[in-house]
Order: C-alpha cells, then structure tokens, then sequence
C-alpha cells in the first residue's frame, strides 16, 4: 500500500528555496509491476541535496514510501 505513484524530484546546493522541481512524473503500472524505477533529470544539475516527493500512491492510500534510493552520477 505505499507505493509511489506520481513524483517530484527536487534539488538544491546549500540552504534556502528548493526551486521548481528537476523532475516529475508518474509511476505507470506500478501497483502491477513494483520494479525498480528510474528517474533521470532533463539536463545535468549540480546538487547537494535531493528532495524526492511522492504525490499520490496507485490505490488512493494517504501514505507512500521508498526504500533504496541512489543518485547516480555521470562524468
């Protein structure tokens, strides 16, 4: 029951203002397929700290987790 369905992904360098999110999307099929899922940024983003934000679960539950979330980094 806390599977994320829809998603933000938001970014920042020090403290302040998150901004606009770097991402969002949605989930498809996950309460069907519960794999692992990857999001990948529009364009490469400088960060310190990740804020991902789970909007709706696939089953209207008020909760949603996550487990094992990485950041992979591409030089």
């Amino acid at each position: 029951g806390g599977l994320v369905a829809r998603y933000e992904v938001y970014t920042r360098e020090g403290e302040g203002d998150w901004g606009q999110p770097v991402a969002a999307g949605e989930f498809s099929n996950i309460l069907n397929n519960p794999v692992p899922q990857r999001v990948e940024f529009a364009e490469p983003t400088r960060a310190r700290q990740v804020r991902f934000v789970a909007l709706a679960s696939p089953n209207g539950k008020p909760w949603a987790g996550a487990a094992e979330i990485g950041v992979l980094t591409e030089r």
